[in-house]
C-alpha cells in the first residue's frame, strides 16, 4: 500500500465537533486528557489516587466531495467517509483508578460510528454494532515499573482513539492505514529516570481479541525526554500475521512496523510534531493483485499546532 498515493486521494469535509466533558475526580480533567490513554499520568506521590469518571460526545457534519474509493476499489477514508450528513462519531465513557502503588484499572467504553472502525477481530471486518471498548485493562504499579494486562491502545502513532487528544477533527491516513488501533495482551513500562521510558509487551497481534494464528507479536517502545521542549518516541511491532488481514485462514508472514514521533514545543503557543511509519509484510503474493511477494508501506505526517488560548487552538496537517 502506497501511503503517498492514499494521501493524494483525500476528501474535503466540514466538521462541527461538540465535546461534552464530565468529571468526578479531584484530579484535573486537563491532566486526564493530556495523558496518553494507554499510559495515563500517575498522580503525584503525595496525592491519593482517585476514582475518575469522564466522558465526551464527538458529533460531526461531513461532506465527501469524491467517491471515497481508491483506484483499486478500497476505501480512501477510515473515520470520515460519510457522503453527506450528520453523524455521532463517538459517545464515550471513561472509568479509571490508577494508584502510584498497587492495583488499578482503566475502562473506556465508546459508542458511535468510530467504534465500528476500530473494533477488533472477530467483530471486524463487517462490524455494524457501533460499540466497542478500546481499552479495558488491569494495572499493577510499583516504584518505577507499571504492568497492564487486557486490551489497550497501540504504542504507534501520534493520534489517538480519544477524539479530545487529537489535533484535527479526524485522523490521518497514517492512523487509518499504517498502524494498528489496539491490542490484547500484556505491557510493561519502566521509568529508570526522568529522561527515559522503556516499554515492552506481548500481544495477540494487530486489532484482534482472538488471535488469527498461533504466534504472538512483540511490541517495543522507548521515550526520550531530554528537555521540556523536545520529546522523541520510537516504537516497533514484530511478529507473524496473516497476509490477508483479519482472517483465520490463508498465508502467514512476518510483519514489522517501525514508528517514530518527535514533538517540539517551540513556545507556549507553537508545537511541531513529526510522525514517520515504515511497515513490511512478507508472503503476500497470493493476496496482492500483482503477486508481490513482500508488501511495504511508509509515510510521514507533519503537524503544526497553535494554541490561541486555553480553549482554542488550530492545527495544520501535511502527509508526505
Amino acid at each position: 500500500m502506497n501511503l503517498l498515493y492514499l494521501a493524494r486521494n483525500f476528501a474535503f469535509y466540514t466538521a462541527l465537533t461538540l465535546i461534552m466533558l464530565g468529571a468526578v475526580s479531584t484530579q484535573a480533567l486537563s491532566d486526564t486528557i493530556a495523558a496518553t490513554p494507554s499510559e495515563p499520568s500517575a498522580p503525584a506521590a503525595d496525592t491519593p489516587a482517585q476514582f475518575t469518571v469522564n466522558g465526551y460526545i464527538d458529533f460531526s457534519y461531513e461532506h465527501l466531495s469524491s467517491s471515497g474509493l481508491l483506484a483499486n476499489g478500497g476505501l480512501s477514508r477510515t473515520f470520515d467517509g460519510y457522503e453527506n450528513g450528520f453523524r455521532v462519531q463517538q459517545a464515550a465513557l471513561n472509568l479509571s483508578f490508577q494508584p502510584k502503588e498497587g492495583f488499578g484499572y482503566v475502562v473506556n467504553l465508546v459508542a458511535g460510528h468510530d467504534a465500528a472502525v476500530f473494533a477488533p477481530y472477530p467483530a471486524n471486518p463487517g462490524n455494524t454494532r457501533q460499540f466497542d471498548y478500546p481499552q479495558a485493562y488491569l494495572q499493577y504499579a510499583t516504584d518505577n515499573l507499571t504492568v497492564i494486562a487486557g486490551r489497550f491502545e497501540t504504542l504507534a502513532g501520534y493520534e489517538l482513539i480519544d477524539s479530545r487528544g487529537n489535533s484535527n477533527f479526524s485522523r490521518s491516513v497514517l492512523y487509518g492505514f499504517a498502524i494498528p488501533f489496539a491490542h490484547a495482551g500484556v505491557r510493561a513500562t519502566y521509568n529508570p529516570n526522568d529522561q527515559w521510558v522503556l516499554i515492552a509487551g506481548v500481544v495477540n497481534g494487530w486489532d484482534d481479541l482472538k488471535d488469527t494464528n498461533s504466534s504472538k507479536s512483540l511490541e517495543l517502545g522507548v521515550e526520550y525526554l531530554p528537555s521540556k521542549e523536545f520529546t522523541l518516541l520510537a516504537q516497533s511491532y514484530l511478529g507473524t500475521e496473516r497476509s490477508g488481514g483479519l482472517v483465520e485462514t490463508g498465508p502467514e508472514g512476518s510483519r514489522e512496523l517501525f514508528d517514530t514521533v518527535a514533538t517540539w514545543h517551540l513556545s507556549d503557543a507553537v508545537t511541531i510534531v513529526a510522525n514517520a511509519d515504515y511497515g513490511r509484510q512478507s508472503n503476500t503474493s497470493s493476496v496482492t493483485p500483482k503477486g508481490v511477494s513482500t508488501s511495504t508501506w511508509n509515510g510521514i505526517a507533519g503537524y503544526l499546532n497553535y494554541q490561541f488560548s486555553d480553549k482554542f487552538r488550530s492545527s495544520a496537517l501535511r502527509i508526505f
